[in-house]
């Protein structure tokens, strides 16, 4: 049996180095988009969590009036100009939350309210009769960890 090239392990092991040490930017605001492919559901099984399950992330979105449930404490921040959501619970200063989202929302009635959100990333399996899959939804906690129009988020 022939013996691996020293080249070939090296790129093995540059390859498994840089798959597993994927890092981001703490300050890195993502769109909806980029903060699916950054959790990569596809990639993980049902009963597993995301490489990100538990982590601060922000991202940026509108929130539009309709899947926009304060009773519930929940919403849809929207990819602007797209279907594509990502579902938002408001697990902590609710009243807050809700407060500044209904005035940036009135400062521009009947248009989608611009904003970035700071949130822990949570995952979730949804089973169905032949298959399962990986979902993701952001958890907020703070009525400082919602920004207007890209304004900072330090």
């Amino acid at each position: 049996m022939k013996r691996p090239s020293t080249n070939f392990l090296v790129i093995i092991a540059i390859i498994l180095f840089a798959c597993e040490n994927v890092e981001y930017d703490p300050d890195q605001v993502f769109t909806v988009e980029e903060f699916y492919d950054y959790c990569d559901t596809k990639h993980t099984a049902c009963g597993e969590l995301v490489h990100n399950d538990g982590d601060s992330i922000r991202v940026k979105g509108e929130i539009r009036d309709v899947n926009y449930f304060p009773e519930q404490n929940k919403f849809f921040l929207y990819q602007p100009g797209t279907s594509q959501e990502v579902q938002i619970y408001v697990l902590a200063d609710s009243f807050q939350i809700f407060t500044l989202i209904d005035f940036l929302k009135s400062e521009s009635p009947g248009a989608a309210c611009q904003v970035i959100l700071k949130g822990i990333v949570e995952t979730y399996d949804t089973p169905t009769l032949s298959n399962c899959s990986v979902g993701v939804v952001l958890n907020l906690f703070s009525v400082d960890d919602v920004f207007e129009n890209g304004a900072s988020s330090d």
